[in-house]
């Protein structure tokens, strides 16, 4: 029968205040991290803190910050969760420790898309209704299913600012515009043409002929419109819903425009 191997630490409760950071390899605490941890407290988030007992000390090789935060919400009395290491020979192996926890390989930041995925799961207010909105028009962001492919909008930073500055209404008539012009083209479904189009649409609701809006740029490349975007000595999105507004007005006599972008 195989033996039944376990992690080589203890699991205690030590008063923060008596956990120490080797100041030779640790780094200086990061204060906005532990201003997160003040200002976002919630017990389900704390880690437990990973030390060492060395010459009568505790030392943290991992969650200095936990450790610095908990102690300036509930006093150096404060019981805190402590994985104890016993088979760490010197601060040496200590330091090597926490160069490759702390390395990008070992510890990966959530990407946007995991972020998302996250936040629809869960129902969360904001990316539930950009989700319903733009899956109504055909359109998707990118799941555990869909990742890739004409009609996914992977530019969810870009997304979350256009449903912002729009609201739900105006919002809506974006993706509309969106969909119904470009058919789900990967290329205009980027951060470039979602805000430069929604700067457009802000400035000329009730304005345009949405009809001939959508068959005008049907008829451009929305890669053109990025290029030329980025090619004008402007600043911002506006320069983008600049070039929209020039293929809305091109070879139109009447109920032109006016340039009304700043």
């Amino acid at each position: 029968m195989n033996e039944i191997k376990t992690h080589p630490y203890n699991f205690q409760l030590v008063p923060v205040g008596q956990i120490n950071v080797d100041h030779l390899y640790q780094r200086d605490k990061v204060s906005r991290t532990v201003k997160g941890i003040l200002n976002n407290f919630d017990y389900h988030k704390v880690n437990p803190i990973k030390c060492v007992f060395r010459d009568g000390e505790y030392f943290t090789f991992d969650g200095q910050n936990t450790a610095v935060g908990l102690c300036m919400k509930f006093g150096a009395k404060y019981l805190a969760p402590v994985l104890l290491y016993d088979d760490i020979p010197s601060w040496v192996d200590e330091a090597k420790l926490f160069e490759e926890i702390n390395s990008k390989s070992f510890r990966k930041a959530v990407t946007v898309v995991e972020g998302w995925i996250s936040r629809v799961n869960r129902g969360e207010e904001t990316a539930t209704g950009i989700k319903n909105i733009v899956n109504s028009h055909g359109l998707s962001i990118p799941g555990k299913v869909n990742k890739k492919g004409n009609g996914v909008i992977k530019a969810l930073t870009a997304l979350e600012n256009a449903y912002n500055f729009l609201g739900d209404k105006l919002f809506d008539e974006e993706m509309d515009i969106l969909s119904s012009a470009w058919g789900g083209n990967p290329d205009s479904l980027t951060a470039p043409i979602l805000m430069g189009l929604a700067r457009f649409v802000k400035a000329y609701y009730g304005e345009y002929n949405k009809k001939s809006l959508i068959n005008r740029l049907h008829n451009v490349d929305p890669k053109s419109i990025i290029i030329a975007g980025k090619s004008s000595m402007e600043g911002g999105n506006s320069k983008y819903a600049r070039e929209i507004l020039a293929v809305y007005n091109k070879y139109t006599t009447s109920n032109r425009l006016p340039n009304k972008l700043v």
